[in-house]
């Protein structure tokens, strides 16, 4: 149990860090504000003019951005919108495809991109997402509101629509032409407090993420306090960030509420709906390349999987730390937290509910250490814990729960064991 100390630390460590990032900012000068017509032949241009101009933008009242309008962003610029004496937001941005949205560059290596910050808006009704960012070099998106986002039909699969929340990366999955552009999305990306609802007719035809951070560059990251519901695929999905060339970088996803939808997308596997995401997806990369996926640390988070296929935690990394989350899963198949890769701590999290696995290791997870998580107030239709064939020698401490080992030299002390 050498290395719970060890993680201990890091875990302080990291997350001092992170909670010491400081916000994107620039001289303090003189909001440039805009007054909403409720018109997409006037806003669209009005916000796009202020933007252009960089710096604090302050959107107030009631903005219409049709079926497709979207403003660029390629500028540093903070844009705000208004909030009452309660905190209450005022300012509604309605309809856009991509209502704010910062393109990727054709240049290579690209040269530092925006600093950019959205915070206190209702988006509503907008096509795919109301935020994409493909191109910055330093990302805040807080206190906003997201509701009735209308999927997009995927490009490759046009029987899927598409529907985010937040979207910040250089490519897009579905997209097999698209490349990884390195360092276009670099920086300190800050995505805390935003109330996201993606609420769908269809949900088992609808490739949905709440908050989608993907294929970025040495990012330092904190997804915090978000409360995000009925999500069709991944509430929280952050795969395959690169290391920076200096080995820096690091994800810290803390303190968010999660809800899924009751059904899912059953794409690309049949595990769905499901909570938080994070490491490596193959197909995409090489060997080499998911030796660089960022550190993952996920703690605090509170996750209700209610899919009878779902996932609550899903760990496709190496080295990551999973503590004191709070995991309730509600279907005879459901998995609270899965593990795939090798060296991660899995320590302290409540697991609740009734499904299939409180926790289970895939056939390469290995090395790993599991220490104190609460199975009292979970029915497993298995086992509290399944070590599958391969998954070898890691270490499972605990005071309650039941556990299968198919692997070989695993340590199991004050669990169960089952039968194999």
């Amino acid at each position: 149990m050498k290395r719970s100390a060890q993680f201990y630390i890091f875990t302080l460590t990291l997350g001092c860090v992170a909670l010491a990032l400081a916000p994107l900012s620039g001289a303090e000068r003189q909001p440039a504000a805009v007054e909403g017509k409720y018109d997409p032949a006037v806003d669209v241009q009005a916000v796009q003019k202020a933007v252009d101009q960089g710096g604090t933008v302050l959107l107030k009242g009631r903005f219409d951005f049709g079926d497709k309008g979207s403003v660029t962003i390629t500028k540093d610029v903070t844009v705000l919108g208004e909030t009452d004496e309660r905190g209450a937001l005022r300012t509604t941005v309605r309809g856009g495809y991509y209502a704010f949205h910062s393109p990727p560059t054709a240049q290579t290596p690209p040269p530092p991109g925006p600093k950019i910050a959205i915070r206190n808006i209702h988006f509503d009704g907008a096509l795919w997402t109301p935020v994409r960012l493909a191109y910055a070099s330093g990302v805040t998106i807080a206190g906003n509101r997201i509701t009735g986002v209308r999927p997009h039909p995927s490009p490759t699969q046009p029987q899927i629509g598409l529907q985010q929340g937040i979207l910040v990366g250089t490519t897009f999955p579905t997209d097999k032409s698209a490349q990884y552009q390195a360092e276009a999305v670099v920086g300190t990306v800050t995505i805390t407090d935003n109330d996201i609802d993606l609420s769908t007719e269809m949900p088992t035809k609808t490739m949905a993420q709440g908050i989608f951070v993907m294929w970025t560059t040495g990012i330092n990251a904190r997804i915090a306090r978000n409360t995000i519901t009925n999500c069709a695929r991944n509430c929280i999905e952050l795969v395959n960030n690169q290391l920076g060339n200096d080995g820096s970088g690091f994800i810290v996803v803390q303190d968010n509420k999660i809800t899924t939808a009751t059904e899912g997308l059953a794409q690309p596997t049949p595990l769905t709906p499901n909570g938080i995401v994070v490491g490596f997806l193959r197909g995409r990369s090489t060997a080499v390349e998911r030796k660089r996926v960022i550190r993952q640390l996920i703690l605090h988070n509170s996750v209700v999987a209610r899919g009878k296929t779902s996932l609550g935690i899903n760990v496709l990394t190496e080295a990551a730390l999973v503590r004191n989350n709070h995991v309730i899963i509600e279907g005879q198949e459901a998995r609270a937290i899965q593990v795939a890769g090798s060296g991660t701590y899995i320590g302290r999290n409540r697991i609740e509910g009734s499904g299939a696995f409180g926790l289970r290791f895939g056939g390469r997870a290995s090395g790993n250490e599991v220490d104190g998580n609460d199975f009292e107030q979970f029915k497993a239709a298995i086992a509290d814990v399944m070590m599958e064939k391969g998954a070898n020698d890691n270490v499972v401490v605990g005071t309650n729960g039941s556990v299968i080992d198919l692997g070989a030299g695993n340590e199991i002390r004050g669990l169960k064991r089952l039968s194999k």
